[in-house]
């Protein structure tokens, strides 16, 4: 419910989704307060149910919930209290206050526009200095993968990391899904063969992937950096992905970024863990 009433951009969807969720958390707090009815001790730690019977009429009917507060009270109070006692002369107080409130407005603006061409000016300098874009892969993907390191052998991978499961028979596996993944994407195997890839045959690890993708909350383009690497300030960072799969989408982390030559052409690929099996006995 909580994740509802907060997102910044709504349809029609997520305010009925919204108003299920509100039907199914008070059907469930009814059964709660029936079932502590005998409790004799006072609390008043619980949650307000007639505030969340309006909320997504409230939304309806004057925007998304970040618009609005209640949590600030007489603080809203202080630049008006400040303007009175500094900027006027005590009398028709009315027209000096939003005079300074106008000036202070075109202050922040200001400063504000500052900080965003501050913070673009950084942005591009972080891209174009030592993150290490690799140049062969088209610039207009939205998945780019940088840090390139030293290339290696099939055989020279797995044995430096045969302590860890993922990498067991890794050119195995890596040449059973080849087979199957570049034919259902209708690219053609090389020469119309299956491949083979051989152990003295090279891929190059990268440990840096930058993803930009439509935000399904505001519907504007966010990018996400993530790291791959054993090594990332001195403590390994394997971050966590979203994976669409042919069946849904699932959670997981990336475990190996690389790049492997397929006949003429050169294919961007990861090595994923994949959370869609339970645990627990």
């Amino acid at each position: 419910m909580d994740m509802y009433a907060a997102l910044e951009v709504h349809t029609t969807n997520t305010i009925e989704e919204g108003r299920h969720t509100v039907q199914a958390c008070t059907a469930l707090m009814k059964q709660y307060m029936t079932q502590t009815a005998d409790d004799n001790v006072k609390n008043w730690n619980f949650p307000k149910l007639h505030m969340t019977t309006h909320i997504f009429n409230d939304i309806e009917a004057k925007g998304a919930t970040r618009n609005y507060n209640t949590k600030p009270y007489e603080q809203m109070h202080r630049p008006l209290k400040d303007w009175y006692l500094n900027w006027t002369n005590f009398k028709n107080v009315a027209e000096q206050i939003l005079v300074a409130n106008n000036i202070n407005r075109r202050i922040s603006d200001f400063d504000e526009y500052l900080q965003q061409k501050s913070d673009s000016d950084l942005e591009d300098d972080d891209e174009n200095t030592n993150i290490g874009m690799d140049s062969t892969l088209d610039p207009s993907q939205h998945v780019r993968m940088g840090s390139r390191q030293a290339v290696q052998t099939f055989c020279s991978i797995e044995n430096a990391q045969n302590t860890r499961v993922e990498f067991t028979n890794f050119r195995i596996k890596l040449n059973a899904f080849l087979n199957i993944f570049l034919p259902a994407c209708n690219i053609p195997l090389p020469n119309g063969r299956r491949i083979h890839l051989q152990s003295d045959d090279t891929v190059t690890e990268y440990r840096f992937l930058r993803v930009n993708y439509e935000s399904l909350v505001d519907w504007k383009q966010n990018t996400d950096y993530l790291r791959c690497s054993p090594q990332f300030f001195n403590t390994p960072r394997y971050d966590c992905v979203f994976i669409r799969t042919q069946n849904s989408i699932i959670l997981g982390h990336l475990v190996f970024l690389f790049q492997c030559a397929i006949g003429n052409g050169l294919f961007p690929l990861a090595l994923i863990h994949p959370f869609d099996a339970p645990t627990g006995p």
